[in-house]
């Protein structure tokens, strides 16, 4: 079992590596419509203890993650990100440590986005913070997803509230199943934070109410 294992990791990683490889290629030739998906693809067997597909944040990968980084300061997919309404980065199901995240940041602050998709990171306050330094660097942001990843202090809760009550763009806000471990009202600044915003999605939260029923 363990050999088998071994075998289907192997084989995401090459699967992984070469999906990787494919959009950097479009973002250095055409731009790739200013659209930057890493994510697991079909095919792609990295399974973990729950048995869902995941990409896990491995050392090997570390060159992968900088020539990303590169390609998306090429020419080509910086002028498409700033001539779409539809550029967007989608970081979803990979595990994404702090030194890869700072290898990304320095593209991703000066690529405004209209779009972050960052769910299912797995990386604790670090996803938390890399999704807030992205919020404060892109005054262009329209839509935020931003699921499954806890967020359980104060102090982010109080920032993340300031920064989507003072975004110049921000429309659409999804945050959801991001309550873990903390008080159950804790979230609850969220909700009056993003009260002037087209669309606001805040289930699975542990959001109560003052009778402890739960109401998002």
């Amino acid at each position: 079992a363990h050999s088998e294992h071994n075998a289907k990791f192997a084989n995401g990683m090459d699967k992984f590596q070469y999906w990787l490889k494919k959009d950097m290629y479009d973002m250095r030739k055409n731009g790739n419509r200013g659209e930057a998906h890493i994510e697991p693809q079909d095919g792609v067997d990295f399974i973990d203890d729950y048995g869902d597909v995941f990409i896990p944040g491995s050392t090997p990968l570390l060159p992968y993650w900088k020539e990303l980084a590169d390609a998306m300061l090429c020419p080509a997919f910086m002028d498409c990100v700033a001539n779409s309404d539809g550029s967007a980065l989608r970081l979803e199901k990979i595990k994404l440590g702090r030194c890869i995240m700072d290898l990304l940041a320095p593209a991703i602050q000066v690529n405004h986005f209209k779009q972050l998709r960052f769910n299912d990171n797995r990386s604790g306050r670090t996803s938390v913070l890399f999704m807030m330094d992205f919020m404060e660097h892109n005054p262009e942001l329209e839509t935020l997803f931003f699921l499954n990843n806890p967020i359980e202090r104060e102090y982010d809760v109080s920032r993340l509230c300031r920064l989507i009550r003072n975004h110049p763009s921000l429309n659409r806000l999804v945050i959801q199943n991001c309550g873990g471990q903390a008080s159950s009202n804790l979230l609850c600044p969220l909700i009056t934070a993003s009260n002037k915003l087209g669309c606001v999605e805040l289930n699975g939260n542990n959001i109560c109410n003052e009778g402890d029923t739960s109401i998002l």
